[in-house]
């Protein structure tokens, strides 16, 4: 009788010491699945502003380019126009455009350089004139 109080006295230990096991390794799967709530909270934080950086750089990417059209087409229209300069430069005898751009208070390495002629030319021309006055 003996032997079977302390069998049945054994496996009740065993059994409340298993059971005990089980809800020790339940709360901790508990408390993990916590955690990784908690780490898909601010998981989500992260995407959720990374989504605005993205947004910011997309609106920043739309300005800068109209910035760019705006300027491209600026510069279309000023390169017309020089077109049309150059074209009516080309109209004008050369010495007339040099006493021209004299004149106007250009330099001579600067009219060389618009003309694109030699200053030796530029001086020539400039001196003529000076002498025929």
């Amino acid at each position: 009788m003996i032997y079977i109080l302390t069998l049945s006295g054994l496996i009740i230990i065993y059994v409340a010491i298993r059971k005990r096991v089980e809800n020790k390794e339940n709360s901790k799967n508990e408390v993990s699945s916590f955690e990784f709530f908690e780490d898909m909270n601010s998981m989500k934080e992260k995407i959720k502003e990374l989504s605005n950086r993205v947004n910011d750089l997309e609106n920043s990417l739309i300005i800068l380019n109209e910035i760019i059209e705006q300027y491209v087409e600026k510069k279309d229209t000023e390169d017309e126009k020089s077109e049309n300069n150059d074209n009516d430069i080309e109209r004008k005898d050369l010495n007339d455009i040099i006493f021209e751009l004299y004149d106007k208070g250009m330099s001579i390495d600067e009219i060389c350089s618009k003309l694109m002629i030699g200053k030796g030319e530029v001086l020539l021309r400039i001196g003529l004139r000076k002498q025929k006055k």
